[in-house]
């Protein structure tokens, strides 16, 4: 290792200083400055200088260990090796010129940290204290030191050791504390070391140490009986809520009486049960503990158990089969119980007959017995008078022999029977053994407990005798048989629709004494009906309504009771379900040669299937296939398509009488139509006569007649006084909103020719024969100016123009193109 610097080295430094700030300053820089080195390692230490001396010198001068030397123009530099003084400052200097000039150099030792431990952590209890160590071995420096302590992501504490005193390196601990909460449970402690020197940095970490929180915030619940009798078993539980984290973590000790018990462990959410057994061969009192524990936690919970012996009564009877009207004692007794004392108690079946006397474990009764004493059952029971909830009961039943006896109760002197229902004839008797009992009818034996039905020849007196060991009794019997000479009717419809109300009656007759003492009940599908009644002589009759809100078969039944006599009657009733059918026109307003589409379709009906047809008002058009509620039909609609009227029927396949319809009307839209039925051509009228000139025409919707002659309109439907001018062609026009027709009519008027009628007078007043040449002149005119008419009409016909278009005076129209000539 080198020498300290001498003392004579500063002093020549110093004047050649001087000297040196004479001839020029210069400056010496050492590079680095401050050097981390770990300890026992090696660092280069690089000395420059400004100074342009050539023959400038430096060096290094340090405690430290130099091993290589390089240098170059204005530098110098060092190798420092086994570096061990934790802080060292070498100094770096330069001669130039006579003078010399200094700089300081610092170097660090360091030891990052060897190992951090964190220490074990106990299992914590929540919202207990506990204390966190970690340990940083052998660091230095230990003023440049950080330790961190981390749960999760979360920062715990950090500490730091500017004020530590001490270059060398050393062990630190540091220790916090922490009061764990639940949602710390399963979290990780870490502890982290770091070294930071200068720009160097240097961490070490633990290995993480995990966080266990457990929790019972609530005391056990202990539950079993306070009192178990020796030698029972009871069932003991032991329930703790809240276990924290789970409840499957929780563990039990159940003991009794200071012995474990074997057990088993249910969860649910976080409550733990713990259930076993206590028993005990012997009495006393015992305690029950339970402690639960999870992690560090434990609680506890204690119970004492009063373990008794109570042994059975002895119940003794001095005679229990013995004769009416003897003496019989009956004892309740107890043997000796654990802990002593004993209540008896007497009883039959319908009271406390008896009780012991403080410590006396002895009750006893003494009767006369009796015919009613015959099965009376006796009890003894025995209560501890500890307050111990327990109770022992020892039974025994007194048979008591005698006689028979014979009452109403179980031999009625008399019955009432209805003819035709199935009746018993019983007769019984009391006695000890049971008695035999027989019943004769006219010295003919009768049988008794027999069902049988009833007939007339039933009726009379029977003779009945009971006999047993002991004695006999006998009794009379008179039977009555009632009859109804007629079953009561009843009617109604067999199929009602849903919804509909239909009368049902149900009526009897020959009631005897009179009708009014007749009572009905009258039932539909089980739920009764209101009705009235009315009689007539010995006729009465029930009627009310029968419905039902839905289908199926259904039983209407009727009974009529006079007295003890009834009579019943029943009839079966399909109510059903069938709706209107639907009946659909793809177009029911449509224009003429319009492709149209009638539906006819059924909903659902109860019972299912339904007939369809589909009618016009003239025949069947189509009916529905088998299984398919639908019928079909389709046609291009036509003029006489118009106001067609087809109707839907619908028909229950199962056979009920029901009929359903539904109709629709079909309008056909389509332009004028004329034809002679309307128009006539031709009319051919008197002069004078009273005549109405007519010209209709058909379409949808009815088009509007509009008639001309020479261009002035003309009055149609009007009844009017015909002249000679009305003679002549008329062009009347038919239209709608579809289109227009035309057709011309000619109108002829036949009149007398004076001029002739007055040659005729003359000629008749000169001779008969100037009259006939008169007649002939009048009637060859009249047939020149018809064929001079038809002349002109044959010859518009050759030229291919239409008829309608010619009057009589030969003038003509035009039709339009749009227009229709009929």
């Amino acid at each position: 290792m080198a020498q300290p610097v001498p003392v004579l080295l500063w002093a020549w430094c110093a004047l050649t200083a001087l000297a040196g700030a004479a001839q020029g300053s210069f400056e010496v820089s050492v590079s680095p400055e401050a050097a981390v080195v770990e300890h026992g390692g090696s660092v280069w230490i690089n000395c420059s200088t400004t100074c342009r001396d050539p023959g400038a010198s430096g060096g290094l001068e340090t405690s430290l260990t130099k091993t290589d030397r390089k240098s170059g123009s204005s530098w110098v530099a060092f190798r420092l090796v086994n570096i061990k003084e934790w802080v060292s400052s070498p100094q770096c200097f330069f001669n130039c010129d006579g003078s010399t000039t200094l700089v300081t150099a610092n170097i660090f030792a360091y030891r990052a940290p060897e190992r951090v431990v964190l220490e074990p952590l106990p299992e914590m209890e929540l919202g207990q204290a506990y204390n966190v160590t970690c340990r940083v071995l052998n660091v230095a420096p230990v003023t440049r030191l950080t330790v961190t302590l981390r749960r999760g992501g979360q920062t715990l504490h950090t500490e730091t050791f500017q004020n530590h005193t001490g270059t060398g390196p050393d062990d630190i601990t540091v220790i916090t504390e922490i009061t764990p909460q639940r949602s710390d449970h399963g979290q990780e402690i870490t502890c982290h070391a770091a070294l930071d020197l200068h720009g160097s940095h240097f961490e070490n970490s633990s290995s993480a140490v995990e966080l266990k929180v457990y929790d019972l915030p609530e005391e056990p619940q202990l539950r079993t009986s306070l009192y178990i009798e020796v030698g029972t078993r009871a069932t003991a539980r032991c329930r703790v809520a809240g276990v924290f984290p789970v409840a499957g973590e929780a563990w039990f000790n159940l003991s009794f009486g200071g012995e474990s018990l074997n057990f088993t462990v249910t969860t649910s959410g976080d409550t733990a049960t713990a259930q076993g057994e206590v028993w005990s061969p012997s009495p006393g009192q015992y305690q029950l503990n339970c402690t639960v524990s999870v992690g560090p936690v434990s609680r506890s919970a204690g119970q004492s158990v009063l373990v008794y012996r109570l042994p059975e009564p002895v119940l003794e009877v001095t005679e229990s089969r013995t004769l009416v009207n003897s003496s019989v004692t009956v004892t309740c007794r107890s043997p000796e119980a654990d802990p002593p004392g004993v209540l008896l108690q007497l009883r039959d079946a319908e009271r406390l007959l008896v009780s012991s006397a403080p410590a006396q474990p002895l009750a006893q009764l003494h009767l006369t017995a009796g015919e009613e004493d015959n099965g009376r059952e006796f009890t003894c029971e025995a209560r501890p008078d500890s307050g111990i909830p327990a109770v022992k009961r020892t039974s025994a039943r007194l048979t008591v022999l005698y006689g028979p006896r014979m009452d109403d109760s179980g031999c009625p002197r008399e019955w009432i029977w209805k003819e035709g229902t199935e009746q018993t004839f019983s007769c019984l008797a009391q006695g000890n053994p049971a008695p035999a009992v027989v019943c004769t009818k006219g010295g003919v034996s009768a049988s008794i407990g027999v069902q049988r039905q009833v007939r007339r020849e039933d009726a009379g007196t029977y003779h009945c005798k009971a006999s047993n060991a002991h004695g006999s009794a006998s009794r009379d019997v008179t039977v009555q048989v009632e009859y109804l000479p007629e079953e009561p009717w009843l009617q109604t419809s067999r199929y009602i629709e849903v919804g509909a109300r239909p009368l049902a009656r149900c009526g009897v007759a020959g009631v005897f004494p009179v009708a009014g003492e007749a009572r009905f009940t009258l039932s539909f599908g089980g739920e009764s009906l209101n009705f009235t009644v009315t009689t007539l002589d010995n006729t009465a009759t029930a009627q009310g309504e029968v419905w039902s809100p839905s289908p199926g078969q259904h039983q209407l039944n009727c009974t009529v009771t006079v007295g003890p006599v009834s009579r019943s009657a029943g009839q079966s009733v399909l109510v059903y379900r069938f709706p209107e059918p639907v009946l659909e026109v793809t177009e029911s307003r449509t224009l003429v040669n319009s492709s149209v589409t009638v539906m006819c379709r059924s909903p659902e009906a109860d019972p299912p299937g339904v007939l369809l047809q589909l009618r016009d008002a003239e025949r069947l058009l189509v009916s529905s296939a088998p299984a398919q509620p639908l019928a079909q039909l389709q046609l291009t609609a036509g003029e006489e398509d118009n106001g067609r009227e087809f109707t839907c029927e619908a028909t229950p396949v199962s056979g009920i009488p029901a009929v359903k319809r539904t109709s629709a009307r079909l309008t056909v839209l389509y332009g004028p139509r004329m034809d002679d039925s309307g128009c006539p051509r031709e009319w051919i009228w008197k002069e004078e006569t009273e005549q109405t000139f007519s010209c209709l025409a058909r379409g949808n919707p009815a088009p509007a007649v509009v008639c001309t002659k020479d261009g002035v309109p003309v009055s149609i439907g009007v009844q009017r006084q015909v002249r000679r001018e009305d003679a002549g062609t008329y062009h009347c026009k038919a239209s709608n909103a579809h289109g227009s027709a035309s057709r011309d009519v000619t109108v002829q008027v036949e009149y007398l020719n004076i001029l002739g009628l007055a040659l005729g007078l003359v000629g008749a007043l000169a001779a008969l024969t100037g009259l006939g040449v008169g007649g002939y002149m009048y009637y060859r005119s009249t047939r020149i100016r018809n064929y001079r008419l038809r002349q002109q009409q044959a010859k518009q016909a050759e030229q291919g123009k239409p008829a309608e278009q010619m009057s009589l005076n030969g003038a003509t129209q035009n039709t339009p193109d749009l227009e229709h000539s009929v």
